[in-house]
């Protein structure tokens, strides 16, 4: 006598794979945009800093999860286009990675008023610029009258010094920062305008009868 035991099953039952969670969690790098000095968030969940998403742009993700910045954690202090890996291990210890970039952007700069006080109409003229915190030395300033571009610096210790070849306009005047790096090229938002002014008459007037 013989017994034969079965599993319960069907024969047509199918029993479901076990699916790794990097495979059912795919993540993608975000871009995130911030000013020289902002608050990046929590980075030690780029998910909810704004640095990572699922790539059909979900945010859920399994709990005990842990997040890393393999090449360094990015930062706000200095000006420029910044890419970091970011790496996701899962609690069956899989694991993806991927990259996301930080534009990090200049603050406004500020022309110095007294630097074009009894300049207008002059050439040959420098005009200072000073452009804040953060911006890496031999950055570029550029010098606007209107739309028109009237001259170009490099910066050194957070200020930049533009010489206007031509006539100093007695109308206002703007300056933008532009830092470029391995990854890219960030601009600031243009100053303030400023005017510049008029050197004081000084000549006394002279006086002519006509007929003599």
């Amino acid at each position: 006598q013989s017994y034969v035991f079965g599993s319960g099953k069907k024969n047509e039952e199918n029993v479901e794979p076990t699916v790794k969670q990097s495979t059912k969690y795919p993540i993608i790098g975000k871009e995130v945009i911030k000013k020289v000095g902002d608050s990046l968030g929590n980075l030690s969940n780029p998910v909810e800093s704004g640095f990572v998403t699922r790539n059909d742009g979900s945010k859920n993700f399994p709990n005990n999860m842990s997040w890393s910045w393999p090449d360094g954690q990015p930062s706000t202090g200095t000006a420029g286009v910044f890419n970091r890996q970011v790496k996701a291990t899962y609690n069956d210890n899989t694991s993806n990675t991927t990259t996301a970039t930080l534009k990090v952007i200049p603050n406004q700069p500020t022309i110095d008023q007294s630097s074009v006080n009894e300049k207008a109409g002059k050439t040959g003229q420098e005009v200072t610029v000073n452009v804040g915190n953060g911006v890496p030395d031999g950055s570029t300033v550029n010098l606007y009258e209107g739309k028109t571009l009237i001259g170009t610096g490099k910066t050194s210790g957070g200020t930049a010094t533009v010489t206007v070849t031509d006539a100093l306009p007695g109308t206002p005047i703007t300056a933008e920062t532009v830092v470029t790096n391995n990854n890219g090229t960030v601009k600031s938002d243009k100053s303030d305008p400023v005017t510049p002014t008029e050197a004081p008459d000084n000549q006394p007037p002279t006086l002519t009868i006509s007929p003599a």
